[in-house]
């Protein structure tokens, strides 16, 4: 993984423009006509940056509690009035929380909620899915966060699109959370523990 903010967005870059999955899903969006988007877990906010280029999206919420990485995405997207970056963890039960990495080694997009990462702990305040407008797309990259989000959201459910990053090492039986708090959601896209998932009317 990418050990500096630049070279993370260099890395993201390149995931979206070669890799089938990533490729195949923009495809999918531009088809859809989505205007709104929640990105959790923004990063470098590459992710929105992409969509928001290919998309014209009218409004972008970026959700990034590390705090290098929010004042790097504030950078980014300064000139962008329709671009609102919030630094904070999404999470429920708990006002702030404690994020770490897993090793030494640097990685920027490797914080998560996770007593498996404990090194280089920060604590962070949060906030909950339900601050934010109902959105066409959501994007949920969280580090071991979903299963808090997906088993106490009242909102989740509500937005049609949905891609969620899976982590099979950190929280394990996802597809039954997702049949049990996402019943009318349809897996259309599945690549490397990355699921994108549309309502089914």
């Amino acid at each position: 993984m990418p050990n500096t903010l630049e070279e993370h967005v260099k890395y993201t870059k390149k995931e979206w423009s070669e890799t089938e999955y990533y490729v195949n899903l923009l495809e999918y969006l531009k088809s859809k006509g989505i205007k709104s988007f929640i990105d959790l877990g923004g990063c470098v906010g590459e992710v929105s940056m992409i969509l928001n280029d290919n998309l014209n999206l009218d409004v972008i919420y970026i959700v990034e509690p590390v705090i290098e990485n929010y004042n790097f995405i504030v950078n980014r997207f300064t000139d962008n009035e329709n671009v609102k970056v919030i630094n904070k963890a999404l999470y429920y039960g708990l006002d702030t929380i404690q994020l770490g990495q897993m090793s030494n080694d640097v990685n920027v997009g490797g914080w998560s909620f996770s007593d498996n990462h404990s090194i280089d702990k920060v604590t962070v305040d949060t906030i909950k899915l339900e601050e934010f407008p109902i959105c066409d797309f959501i994007k949920i990259d969280i580090e071991g966060g979903e299963h808090n989000l997906i088993i106490n959201s009242e909102n989740l459910s509500k937005f049609k699109f949905i891609s969620l990053e899976l982590h099979s090492d950190l929280i394990n039986n996802y597809q039954d959370l997702i049949d049990k708090y996402l019943p009318n959601h349809k897996v259309i896209f599945n690549y490397n523990e990355q699921l994108f998932l549309e309502i089914v009317n």
